[in-house]
């Protein structure tokens, strides 16, 4: 089969093996797998609404967030599905550095703030942790190495600072690193 003509999100799981995601235009199948480096298209049916992000590790095994119904995996390449996540809100990006090691921003109606989500375990469980005050993203190099960044505008937002946050513990807490001017309007 062909795959739809954009994806908004897409995962390299491994030599040929290609997941996509796409979130707008009501294209049918809104997941399509590749094991063949992209010459043919599998769509897979979700038993979820729309999805936002991906992430694959195989042929068989990824987790996608859903703009309003949780995070859920299949270990069978898309065949059955299971809800791993749920929250009140909505869910970023996923960000995975290995198999068992992710992260996603808690969103609400895209606005990004004060917490993430945090898994271990391959994504069977998730924590919330926060976010320092002022930042709206984090990114992780190790389980326990990251940095989060956002803005400190005291003022109403006219004499803002583009500040960088790290952590040496997972994100349960988090020091200010850097600091610079930033001109928003």
């Amino acid at each position: 089969g062909t795959a739809p003509a954009l994806f908004d999100s897409i995962s390299v799981a491994g030599p040929g093996t290609v997941w996509g995601a796409t979130t707008c235009c009501n294209v049918g199948a809104p997941i399509h797998r590749s094991v063949d480096g992209g010459t043919t298209w599998q769509p897979i049916p979700v038993p979820f609404g729309q999805p936002l992000t991906l992430q694959a590790f195989d042929a068989d095994r990824a987790i996608v967030s859903s703009s309003d119904e949780g995070l859920w995996s299949t270990d069978d390449g898309g065949a059955t599905w299971r809800q791993i996540d749920t929250i009140a809100y909505g869910y970023g990006p996923l960000t995975f550095i290995d198999a068992q090691h992710g992260w996603t921003n808690a969103c609400v109606i895209y606005i990004c703030r004060d917490s993430f989500r945090a898994t271990s375990d391959g994504g069977d469980t998730w924590e919330t942790r926060a976010l320092p005050a002022g930042a709206s993203a984090a990114s992780f190099l190790t389980p326990d190495v990251g940095w989060a960044t956002g803005d400190d505008c005291p003022g109403g937002g006219i004499d803002c600072s583009a500040v960088i946050f790290s952590t040496r513990d997972g994100g349960r807490t988090w020091e200010e690193t850097g600091r610079a001017p930033s001109t928003l309007y």
